[in-house]
Parts: structure tokens; sequence; C-alpha cells
């Protein structure tokens, strides 16, 4: 598909006033950002703006404010976290009207390459409704317009829209363009089965989608708020959960629809709920349709998250359907020399990413095993002084090879509603391997891991030693030494079950959040980050990731994978 759009790259900002339109609306908890993927996502349009000499103006809404100005909803951290990523200063202009005399000086002041930061656009209460004078005092500001928040396009709001009747110049960004290039050949020519997945609160927001998807896919997988429409719709129980009661003949409507096409339309088969929603709130899954009145649907359920994880693999395809021809950044002739030291400097050398989009390398973030850890790995990292309310520690054991070293993993687990969640709490890692290790050094490592274990966790009993069976002769040295210690965890053998079923595991605990590293287990953490499919199923083994890391973690956690 074609980008039939102007893009960033297509204007001429050189001294002009230009402003962006991004998506800043992140999570806060006590006034800090707890994830900042939507900020590091705008970065490559903002630096590019910057490196071509624009004076760049951002505006974003964040939250939605009710009553006006709320400082709860302030765009204030986001300016901190933008100055830090930038490496430059990141102007905010507050002013409850937005476009007051805070902005108003802040951009007449600006030089080429400077960032100013607009508070919340949802302060004017004309925002949502596309009204004047909004719309004009915005545009006001600035000589050319970029959207580049996705996730708000499809709003015809007062930054999203009505700006674009007082600025002439107009352009889209870079996350705008490969969410666009993206979405286009994906619709236009879809590889099958087809496969959608679609969230949100409100079904009347999602008509026009599911309507279209229908007529273009094979399955249809609804989730978020919007579910519980559907499932009151079909006769269901759903107490207190989102609903939109003058949406329920439609919810029908597009149920039958789907049906006549022979269109999968799939539903959650249990969800999980609670009494209200917040941080205290104790999960209980139900059987949807089957929500006691006085609960709340919040989530899907582990029934349904593994129908769904079913069907989204029923919609993947094969690398052999595929001819890969290896081409690089560097093999783009309209790219200046300028323009590719720009590019580049946006990446980590160390990373997957670097090797695949830079250097063309077959390390596609299609073949990472783990893609929702390997996109933000920092989502599931906590510090030590934070783990609490553990139940138990399991420790898995991987002995090396001729290649390979010797592994120890401890993971915590904590009972939740959906079984346990788990936290790694440790990791060793040992040089040598099976034929050159001394079993002697095993022995006394797992000893000193194991006390370190208890100094940290006191009272937190270590109840098994899950280790690699092929080596009997290690296992029962093990035994000895810490029968010796007078330890009383028990050395076993691990279940080694099939790995694609824990791999499949380990991913629903990834996608479920019930998953938590302790910040010093780098082995672990990169193991997941760089993990990529081999051959017959199986982990490619050739050092592009430590699967040793990884085989211990799975033996720790394996005998609760229905638990």
């Amino acid at each position: 598909m074609q980008l039939n759009k102007v893009s960033v790259d297509d204007i001429n900002v050189k001294g002009k006033k230009v402003l962006v339109r991004c998506d800043f609306n992140v999570p806060l908890k006590d006034g800090v950002i707890t994830n900042d993927n939507r900020i590091t996502a705008a970065l490559p349009t903002i630096k590019k703006l910057i490196a071509d000499g624009g004076k760049v103006i951002l505006c974003s809404h964040l939250g939605k404010p009710k009553n006006g100005p709320e400082e709860k909803f302030s765009l204030a951290p986001v300016a901190v976290r933008l100055s830090e990523l930038l490496g430059q200063d990141v102007v905010f202009a507050n002013d409850d009207e937005v476009v007051g005399e805070n902005a108003k000086k802040a951009v007449a002041e600006m030089k080429d390459g400077d960032v100013v930061l607009l508070q919340n656009t949802r302060f004017r209460k004309e925002e949502t409704k596309n009204l004047e004078p909004f719309s004009s005092e915005l545009a006001s500001l600035a000589d050319v317009f970029v959207m580049d928040a996705f996730g708000s396009a499809h709003r015809a709001h007062c930054s999203t829209v009505g700006v674009t009747d007082h600025i002439k110049d107009t352009a889209v960004g870079y996350l705008m363009q490969k969410e666009i290039d993206y979405l286009g050949n994906a619709v236009e020519t879809p590889v099958r089965p087809f496969v959608a997945i679609l969230g949100g609160a409100k079904v009347s927001d999602k008509i026009g989608v599911i309507e279209n998807l229908i007529d273009k896919c094979d399955t249809i997988i609804i989730g978020g708020g919007m579910a519980y429409t559907f499932s009151k719709a079909q006769g269901g129980e759903i107490g207190t959960s989102l609903c939109e009661e003058d949406k329920i003949e439609l919810a029908l409507g597009l149920l039958k629809k789907a049906a006549d096409k022979g269109v999968k339309l799939l539903l959650p088969v249990d969800t999980v709920c609670a009494d209200h929603f917040g941080a205290d709130a104790a999960p209980v899954v139900y059987e949807a349709g089957k929500i006691p009145a006085d609960m709340m649907g919040l989530d899907i359920g582990t029934k349904t998250a593994e129908l769904y994880a079913e069907a989204v693999k029923s919609g993947e395809v094969s690398e052999s359907f595929y001819n890969y021809a290896h081409f690089t950044i560097f093999d783009n002739p309209t790219i200046s020399e300028k323009r590719l030291g720009e590019i580049i400097a946006q990446y980590d050398k160390s990373t997957i990413w670097y090797r695949r989009d830079i250097l063309g390398e077959r390390c596609a973030a299609e073949g990472l095993i783990y893609r929702s850890f390997a996109d933000s790995p920092d989502e599931y990292m906590t510090d030590a002084d934070e783990v609490g309310g553990l139940d138990f520690i399991n420790i898995g054991v991987d002995f090396g090879g001729n290649r390979s070293k010797t592994t120890y993993v401890a993971v915590g687990f904590s009972r939740c509603a959906e079984g346990y969640s788990l936290t790694v709490l440790d990791e060793c890692v040992i040089d040598g391997g099976k034929g050159d290790i001394d079993p002697t050094k095993i022995e006394r490592e797992m000893g000193e891991f194991l006390m370190k274990l208890r100094e940290k966790y006191p009272g937190v009993s270590v109840r098994y030693i899950f280790a690699d069976c092929e080596a009997q002769y290690l296992i029962n040295g093990l035994r000895k030494h810490l029968k010796r210690l007078g330890e009383t965890a028990v050395v076993s053998d691990c279940a080694k079950k099939p790995i694609l079923d824990r791999i499949s595991f380990v991913n629903r605990l990834i996608i479920r959040k019930r998953l938590k590293i302790v910040k010093t287990c780098t082995h672990l953490r990169d193991g997941l980050c760089t993990a990529l499919w081999g051959e017959n199923d199986r982990r490619l083994d050739n050092f592009t990731s430590d699967i040793d890391i990884l085989d211990a973690f799975e033996y720790a956690i394996e005998r609760y994978m229905q638990a």
C-alpha cells in the first residue's frame, strides 16, 4: 500500500512553527508516569522536526477531565520525561485555557529546534466537541500542523480536525505513517486466516470498524469493556460491568451479520471481576454471562486468554511461505547521508532492533518468541525491596553443556485469582559444562545461592529445586550436599514438559501481567528479550539468546502450568 499522505519527510519546516498533535495519554500514579511507551513512540517525529530546524509545539490530551482543569490531568510530568528523552529542555506552557499567556509567550520566544508542550487540550470544553474558538486559537500558534496521534485520529476534536480548517500546510508524522502502512497492507491484502482483535469501552465507537472487518476477516476477537454489551445482548448477567444499554440491539445485529457471513466472532467465556475498580480490589473469575449483581467485569479470564491465543495462533503463517530479500537502510538511494545519521542515532546498537532495522539481519520482531516482553521489558522489572506477599520459592537448575553454563533461577510464587503470579527473585550463572564442570563448585554455589535467598526473603520457604533430569550424578551430589547443610528444600527432577507448552505458558504469564523480574536478573531479562524461533518450533540455539537461563526458569515453574 502506498501512503497517500504528505509526511514529515515531504515538508520544509526550517524556521517555521510546527504544531504536532501527539498521544501523551500516559498512565500516571501519584503524578509519576508508570509507562512512557507513548512518549517514546513520538520521539522519531519530534527529533526529525528538531533536526530540520522547526519550532516544535506539542499538544495532547491526558485522561478525561470532567470538571475543567484538574492538576491530576496536567501534562507537566510529560514535559519532564520529554526533556530527559530528548536531551534538551522542553518548555511546559501551563495555561488552564491551553492557549494562554504562557503559551503565547513561550512560542514567541522560540528559536529553531526549540520544543514547547501545551497543557492538556481537554482542559478546554470545546476540544471534544470540535468547537470554536479553540480550534482557531490552537492554529494561531503555528505555520504547519503535523498529526502523529494515531490513537486519537478517529476522534473529530479541535486538536485533531478543527485545527486543519485554519492551517494550510499539514502532514502526518512517522507514527501515523507506520500505522497507516501497516493497517492498509493488513486489510487490503491480508494473509489468511485473517484474525482481528478489538477492544475498548464502547461498541458505538467501533460500529464502522466491526462492520467493515466482518466483510474481510475470518475471525474477530472482542475484548475490553464492550464485550459486556455483547454479553448482555445474549441474555447474560453482567452485574455492574460497563454496558451501552442503547447499543444492545446493535450488538445483536453485528452478531447475526457475522454468523450470516460465516465469520467467527469470539466473545469472552470467563471474566475477571471485582466489587470495585482499584489497586486494592480482590479479583475473582466468573463464567461469562454469570457475573453477580454486585460485581463488575474487569478483564478476560484464563480460559478466554487460552481461547484467544489459539485463535491468534491460527492466524499465523509459517516463515516458509515467505521469500526474504536482505536489503539494509544503506541500500536506499533516496536517503541523504545526514538523514541516515539521524535515523541510526535513534537506535541502541546493542539491540535486536538495530540489527533488524539498520543492518537488515534476519532477526525480525516476528521471530521473537516473547514479543510482548521484548517490546517493553521495563514494564515487567521490579526492585527487590518491592517484592512481598510470597507463599513459597522454587529454584530451577539447568546444568551446562560443553558450550553452555550452569544456571540457577529462583522464582517466588504468590496466589492470585488465576492461580499464581510469579516474581523472579535471583539468578546465578556458573561457567563450564558437563564433562568439564566441577560438581563441587555447583554444590557450593547452590549453598550460597540458598543462603542469599533466605537472607533476602526471611520466613519464605524454598520448597523445591527442580533440576535438569539428564544429569543424575549432579542431582545426587546436590542432594547430599544440601542434606549436610541441613537444608529442607527438596531436590527433584524437572518435569521437562514439551518446549512449546513451556513457551506458551510463559507467554501467557507475560500477556496476563502475572510475571515480574527483579532488576538484578539481567540474564533472564536479556534471554526473554532476544529468544528467537529456530527450526521445528524450538528456540534458536546459536548464542543469539541465553536459552540455558530460560530452561532453568521454566523448570522452576512448569509443574504449576495449570495452577
